[in-house]
């Protein structure tokens, strides 16, 4: 009775076309392939940026129609690389003038050319500004309360505008950047710096103009704060045989300085309990186990615990590979990550050097 106004006159029944369905086309996932990380990559950029059109076809005989329409003028694309049972990533990379733009994608089906969207409405991008921005980030990215973190940018002008707006937004909250310099054509390094990040997971963009319009550069969820930190973790040797002593180390670091009320080695899922060996809780303090392996490849991850909160190294679902353990294992290169392929993240980098901050 609160949502109809059963006194009004009916009126006759609206009835919506039918779209056209088709699965010949379909929008390509972050890692599909090489440089593939979405329709559009990127979403923004200058009039000197290389814009990657990506879209996937799925049937099996080459299309004989295959474009990309970009503010409607077609654009043949090619064929880049395989993907999924008999599918094909095509892609079209070409620079853009300033300004907004749209594309759809056309491609020959079974019973004709199908356009992509669905509903004939053009995918929105990209944004082509006169300036470029790059370089954005947020380091550390794993901090303890209070500990400085700075946001960087590199803001590029050919004309040697100076900015008229240069912002980085944490948590929706703007924060004017500094300049180091003002060689805006070759490139000024802005930044902003504050240790009053409270805990937990924070979101930063930034927000650049040149009173030609408002670029948005959006930015990651970073950084973690947290009052447990675990640093410089491995094991050594990362290989040897079944009577080889490995050792397993990290460094513990607490807000308030408190020992943690767990201290945790897994190796493959077993639990090791970890020992104190020197430094203090609040600067970094070295815990470590020593002990041997059965024959075969191995993994590990560390879990620490204080009296709020506990934390792991590295993130859930990754784990650390190594030691490799037999007669002629191979060696680990220190850091490596195993990332299972279907919890694949793009913010968890496998750069082999444990390092996320790429």
């Amino acid at each position: 009775m609160d949502y109809f106004n059963f006194s009004q006159t009916p009126q006759p029944p609206l009835i919506l076309p039918q779209l056209h369905y088709s699965q010949t086309l379909r929008v390509p996932s972050y890692g599909a392939g090489p440089n593939i990380q979405s329709a559009l990559s990127p979403i923004i950029g200058a009039p000197n940026t290389k814009f990657n059109f990506n879209i996937i076809y799925n049937l099996r005989t080459p299309p004989t129609v295959h474009n990309v329409t970009i503010d409607g003028v077609n654009h043949a694309m090619s064929p880049v690389a395989s993907h999924g049972a008999g599918g094909t990533i095509y892609q079209y990379t070409t620079t853009l003038g300033v300004g907004s733009h749209s594309f759809t994608f056309t491609f020959s089906d079974t019973s004709g050319t199908v356009t992509y969207p669905l509903n004939g409405v053009p995918f929105p991008g990209p944004e082509v500004h006169p300036f470029k921005v790059t370089g954005f980030s947020a380091k550390p990215s794993l901090v303890l309360p209070r500990t400085p973190v700075t946001y960087t940018a590199k803001y590029q002008s050919p004309t040697n505008t100076a900015p008229t707006l240069a912002e980085v937004d944490i948590d929706g909250i703007p924060h004017a950047l500094q300049a180091n310099g003002t060689n805006y054509k070759s490139g000024v390094t802005y930044t902003y710096t504050t240790s009053q990040l409270n805990i937990g997971i924070h979101y930063f963009r930034f927000r650049f103009d040149d009173s030609s319009g408002v670029a948005i550069y959006e930015g990651q969820e970073r950084p973690t704060v947290t009052p447990i930190v675990l640093s410089s973790s491995s094991v050594s040797p990362t290989s040897g045989t079944a009577s080889t002593v490995f050792t397993f180390q990290t460094t513990y670091q607490e807000t308030n300085g408190t020992a943690p009320t767990q201290a945790v080695l897994y190796v493959d899922n077993v639990a090791y309990p970890m020992t104190h060996v020197s430094g203090s809780y609040s600067t970094g303090a070295l815990y470590q186990v020593k002990t041997t392996l059965p024959t075969g490849n191995h993994s590990f991850g560390f879990v620490f615990s204080d009296s709020l909160t506990s934390w792991v190294d590295p993130y859930a679902p990754a784990l650390y590979a190594g030691p490799n353990v037999g007669s002629n294992a191979p060696s680990v290169k220190p850091g490596t990550l195993i990332i299972p392929s279907h919890d694949l993240n793009p913010d968890i980098m496998n750069t082999g050097d444990g390092d996320d901050d790429n």
